[in-house]
């Protein structure tokens, strides 16, 4: 919304001083989760993986961003031209945002880390041993969706 206003430039800082500021109180929960759900490997793993797939995705999106404002003649409509034909930006963006937040609405991942010191605390080694099973076909799924 701020940016659909010419010469907000104040505004604009601002809104992006709150953004940054999300991000990078939200960043400690994001790793701190992938490593959990990847134990017992590396904690430099998950979050290396998280990482590179952020930067690739950033990347991809500007290309894709570029496409649809040079579809849209370089005009900036805001969010609120939605519904209006001629607004591929807003729709993009729209959707994005909820495609993320679906998402992270329907994530319930598992505390393999928890699991395995609770059970390394109780004695149990079977229950260790099958989280750490479970952690490496689940790491090799993401390997196999990045390689």
């Amino acid at each position: 919304l701020v940016a659909a206003r010419r010469d907000q430039a104040a505004s604009l800082f601002v809104a992006f001083a709150l953004l940054g500021a999300a991000m990078v109180a939200s960043s400690t929960t994001i790793m701190e989760t992938a490593v959990e759900c990847t134990h017992p490997r590396e904690p430099e793993v998950s979050t290396g993986l998280l990482f590179c797939g952020g930067n690739t995705l950033s990347v991809a999106t500007t290309y894709v961003f570029q496409g649809l404002l040079a579809a849209q003649k370089g005009r900036c409509l805001p969010l609120t031209a939605l519904l209006s034909r001629g607004a591929p930006v807003a729709l993009f963006t729209a959707l994005t945002i909820a495609l993320c937040v679906a998402l992270l609405l329907a994530y319930n991942g598992p505390y393999r880390r928890l699991h395995a010191e609770t059970a390394a605390a109780a004695g149990d080694d079977a229950v260790a041993e099958s989280g750490a099973k479970a952690a490496d076909g689940a790491l090799a799924g993401v390997m196999g969706l990045v390689g």
